[in-house]
């Protein structure tokens, strides 16, 4: 029953009171549940009593709630449940990458059930429920997750299963002729994902063997991204670059963080996985192996290491590998069990103090932001305050609370708010602001470097273009306001908006007073 609840909080977990209301949830009920599962093994290694993992029954509960979820996301693509996203079929995520991430895992499980199950009845069932789980992985649009979740498992079981040689060629025909068609459905999102590898591969060799740490995509990629876009201002990539927030490929994520040496570590744990199997192989280690095999078709193209799901499987995954390879017996020494189970339990606890008490401030933090929107910031402040000793290293709060100063016209306050948080992001929304603080500081010549580095980041985006005009115009800059305002016009539109066509009519006038 715990390993179904703490499935079951990975997947369907959200919150209204936040600010983010489905992924952080999901991670906080996700660690809630870990820290109340470590207390109870601690009890029963205290008691000395041998558990063993039922692999039936988690299989089954993991292709239950990926089938749960396949049902809501068909529901949402009919129109009967409506997404609160931009994105129309999210199931309980905040887009179709969450979404895929959690579907994928389920077939897998459920061609293991159909394998194991004798009864007619039951294999029909987990026929049923792949079927499920397939049709909404198709309704999400994700490409990844069709590769991963339907491509990969079903070419997999078939590989193992099918003897003739003509039938696996078969298979692999349709993969290699699936592969084009995916890629040219959404073309310019795959073009665009060569310029974050291109953009990410100068961060690995900036630092090859450490990286730049944890949160470092984050805290640096949209900067090397400005300087290759403006490097190379007539690439293609110009018109395809975006305000990126992950680099859609987990294995160059561990370059960028951790370097050479976190590709070191990868490397080790895929060979305990595939050495374990090897060692001792079952139908359960098999789709074990599958299961991450699909977490790693997931980590080329898209971040599913975001959701706490892909954590939770793949480390049932990589228990069940390890534990058949080498079983793992409670120690029958009552002074070792005691140890253990006092280590268990602290470690435990400490986690779901930590766990509550960032929810606690969480949703805070939501109610506060929720004051500011009624015009009550004064009120909100000081409890803003309050919360920096828990959330003075988050940039998303960091970036709320110095947008909530700006517009109380508390200039100085905000600039240095904006200034700490961006040691730990480079953004391009953060970049406007700061250039607006510092206009409205009357510091132009370092307003208009944040202005021109935010044009950098996103070379498309009509908006920093439109704030170096004015900030021309503001200081008697005519050459400069010139030049800008031709740059405007004469700017291709890649997503036509009554706000660009604005900015355009605007620079014209300028150019014709």
């Amino acid at each position: 029953m715990g390993y179904f609840l703490l499935f079951t909080a990975a997947i369907f977990t959200y919150c209204t009171g936040m600010t983010d209301t489905h992924i952080l949830p999901k991670w906080l009920c996700t660690l809630g549940m870990v820290a109340v599962v470590g207390m109870i093994g601690g009890l029963f290694i205290l008691s000395g009593k041998q558990r063993r993992m039922k692999g039936l029954s988690l299989f089954t509960a993991v292709a239950f709630l990926c089938l749960c979820q396949a049902v809501y996301a068909i529901v949402q693509a009919i129109g009967l449940c409506p997404s609160h996203f931009s994105y129309r079929v999210v199931g309980s995520f905040d887009n179709p990458a969450g979404l895929a991430a959690c579907l994928s895992v389920g077939i897998p499980c459920c061609i293991y059930l159909f394998c194991t199950w004798e009864r007619k009845i039951l294999k029909g069932a987990s026929v049923l429920m792949a079927l499920f789980i397939a049709t909404a992985l198709i309704l999400s649009g994700s490409r990844t997750g069709i590769l991963a979740g339907i491509l990969l498992p079903v070419a997999w079981w078939l590989f193992g299963s099918i003897k003739r040689r003509w039938l696996k060629l078969a298979v692999l025909g349709i993969g290699v002729i699936l592969m084009p068609i995916m890629y040219m459905a959404k073309k310019d999102s795959a073009d665009g994902r060569l310029l974050m590898l291109r953009c990410g591969w100068e961060m690995v060799k900036e630092k090859p063997l450490l990286g730049h740490g944890i949160g470092g995509v984050q805290a640096l990629y949209m900067d090397y991204q400005a300087e290759w876009l403006a490097a190379h201002p007539e690439s293609d990539f110009s018109m395809l670059a975006d305000n990126v927030k992950s680099v859609f490929n987990e294995y160059l994520t561990i370059g960028i963080c951790f370097g050479m040496v976190g590709w070191l570590f990868l490397g080790l744990y895929v060979w305990l996985m595939i050495h374990s199997y090897r060692k001792a192989p079952s139908e359960e280690g098999r789709f074990a192996l599958m299961s991450l095999a699909i977490i790693g078709v997931l980590g080329c193209f898209s971040y599913p290491f975001s959701y706490p799901f892909t954590w939770v499987v793949l480390v049932w995954g990589s228990v069940v590998l390890v534990h058949q390879a080498c079983p793992i017996a409670i120690p029958r020494n009552k002074a070792v069990r005691c140890t253990m189970a006092i280590v268990l339990f602290c470690t435990s606890s400490f986690l779901l103090y930590g766990t509550v008490k960032r929810t606690r401030a969480e949703l805070e933090w939501g109610e506060i932001s929720q004051m500011a929107l009624m015009g009550r910031s004064k009120e909100a402040f000081p409890r803003y305050e309050a919360l920096m000793s828990i959330l003075g290293n988050e940039p998303y709060f960091l970036y709320n609370y110095a947008a909530e100063l700006y517009m109380a016209n508390l200039y100085e306050e905000a600039l240095h708010m904006a200034r700490r948080c961006r040691t730990h992001w480079a953004d391009y929304d953060l970049e406007l602001l700061q250039g607006e603080l510092l206009n409205e500081l009357e510091r132009y010549k370092e307003a208009e470097h944040h202005f021109q580095l935010a044009a950098n980041m996103c070379p498309v985006r009509f908006v920093p273009l439109n704030s170096l005009l004015k900030l021309y115009k503001q200081t008697g800059d005519t050459m400069k306001a010139d030049s800008m305002a031709q740059i405007i016009i004469d700017k291709p539109i890649k997503i036509p908006s009554s706000n660009i066509n604005i900015m355009k009519a605007e620079a014209k006038k300028w150019l014709e007073r």
